[in-house]
């Protein structure tokens, strides 16, 4: 769908575009009778902010079983502890997820493939926005593009085969989407025949061009995965908060720019709720094959990012 709205992609990449989406954009309430009591969902990054809130959005709806992520064992206990408090009935199972290793992403995944009957839903929300340039330890590869998209593209290539092998006769696809960024249509790569190598590059580092640019990459990888993949076994795709309150993406390196950048921010925020009700929309109502590989924002679909060099076809 996002392919056929590329005549858009122009005025979506506007300032105007921007707050038009931030400040009239709205999404109609999901029923409260919606019963999830058979469904699994799986959420990363949900020790607070946006994965936090979409796991208790989820669990309103009577969710039956949820599996939370983080990098500490004491913030995912606590995370499991709010909602064990608040939803009861829910099944709250934790996961320790380094999105800036390959080890922690591959044995989450073969624990997910191991210890769960059926997976329904899954959010990867896990990101990083750096104000310095940080290369990580492991891999070599700047922190952004680590965490916002290689390492989220393997969790995905390695999560398709597990909610495919786990989905039942008869039972609707289970939705995997990424949390992307409207970022990315104003992302410029610097050299598109080594993309990752530019990036990776501390004297090209800038924390808006690194953070886009990730964005982008994962938007591109989800639409050349989808092709790839049946919608009718699993649906994939991107989903984008926009500017939100409330969230700990910049959490880390937050200098004065970014704190600047902040208050500036907070004058287009959207509330908590507000960003998260979209990823729960994207989950809940877009998971058929019309998003399947599209770019999911402010409740609807919207194009890709408009850059001649690159097809999503």
């Amino acid at each position: 769908m996002s392919r056929n709205l590329q005549h858009q992609a122009k005025s979506e990449a506007s300032i105007l575009a921007l707050f038009r989406r931030q400040w009239f954009a709205r999404g109609d309430p999901i029923d409260p009778s919606t019963d999830l009591s058979s469904k699994t969902a799986i959420v990363t990054a949900a020790n607070g902010g946006l994965g936090l809130e979409v796991a208790r959005q989820l669990c309103r709806l009577r969710l039956g079983r949820i599996v939370i992520t983080a990098r500490s064992q004491a913030k995912v206990d606590g995370a499991a502890q709010k909602l064990r408090a608040e939803f009861p009935k829910t099944k709250v199972d934790v996961r320790l997820l380094d999105m800036n290793s390959y080890a922690s992403v591959v044995a989450f995944a073969e624990s997910c493939d191991k210890d769960l009957a059926r997976v329904d839903f899954v959010l990867l929300n896990a990101g990083v926005q750096s104000g310095v340039y940080e290369a990580n330890p492991e891999t070599g590869h700047e922190t952004d593009v680590q965490v916002n998209h290689l390492s989220a593209a393997l969790l995905a290539v390695l999560l398709v085969p597990v909610l495919r092998s786990k989905k039942a006769a008869g039972q609707a696809a289970p939705v995997l989407s990424i949390v992307a960024s409207d970022t990315a249509y104003q992302a410029s790569l610097k050299d598109t025949n080594n993309i990752i190598a530019a990036m990776d590059a501390p004297e090209n580092f800038s924390r808006m061009a690194n953070y886009s640019g990730s964005k982008l990459l994962i938007v591109m990888f989800v639409a050349a995965l989808a092709a790839r993949v049946d919608a009718r076994d699993v649906v994939v795709h991107t989903s984008n908060p926009g500017i939100t309150a409330g969230t700990s993406l910049t959490q880390h390196n937050r200098t004065l720019a970014i704190k600047i950048l902040e208050q500036v921010g907070r004058l287009l925020a959207r509330s908590l709720a507000a960003g998260a009700h979209i990823l729960v929309d994207g989950l809940l109502r877009k998971g058929d094959a019309e998003s399947h590989g599209s770019f999911v924002s402010d409740w609807t679909i919207k194009p890709y990012d408009s850059l001649p060099p690159f097809s999503c076809a």
